[in-house]
């Protein structure tokens, strides 16, 4: 059984806003004419955009790990399915509430139960806003800083599950489990 493995908010925080940086960069320099400034565009939107993608890809591998704790408890759903069926057209605006709000409700629960408490580790009124803000025009920039609040606290739950897993009251198996064969 492997150790749960930590998820690092600044390395996502860096990426995502160094990315939009040189994106922003890269429009200054697009106002200015001439050869030499259109090399250094094309390097500074590529880097940007490799670096946004990043970003992505670490906020969706992140989301997964923040699943594989709660397996096996009261999961509503696998790590698997959690992030694979973002991918479909039409039906993500759906599962979207399932992956990133229900994990914000499992995730609470899982640390309340194992506390015997009322604990809140992640938000579920940011959950559930950065669920709905991107799908509306003008406002939808504003879902960036909410994954990057969120991505602290998925950081802040997973420390919490480390916490318990080497105290011995949680098991946490860490396998690749795509959830589509389950």
């Amino acid at each position: 059984m492997e150790q749960i493995k930590k998820i690092n908010p600044h390395l996502f925080t860096f990426s995502l806003w160094g990315g939009l940086f040189l994106w922003g960069i890269c429009g200054a320099i697009s106002l200015e004419a001439g050869e030499p400034s259109w090399r250094i565009f094309l390097l500074f939107a590529w880097i940007g955009i490799g670096a946004i993608i990043f970003s992505s890809i670490y906020f969706l591998v992140s989301l997964y790990r923040c699943w594989t704790v709660i397996q096996g408890e009261i999961a509503r759903t696998t790590p698997g399915k959690a992030v694979g069926f973002l991918f479909i057209p039409l039906f993500n605006v759906y599962w979207v509430f399932v992956a990133i709000r229900g994990l914000a409700k499992d995730a609470n629960a899982f640390c309340s139960r194992k506390e015997n408490r009322e604990i809140s580790l992640i938000s579920v009124g940011l959950s559930t806003a950065l669920c709905i803000i991107p799908i509306i025009p003008f406002v939808n920039y504003i879902a960036l800083i909410l994954q990057t609040v969120l991505i602290y606290q998925w950081a802040k739950f997973l420390n919490y599950a480390m916490a318990l897993e080497v105290s011995g009251k949680i098991k946490v198996e860490n396998r690749l489990n795509w959830g589509f064969f389950d």
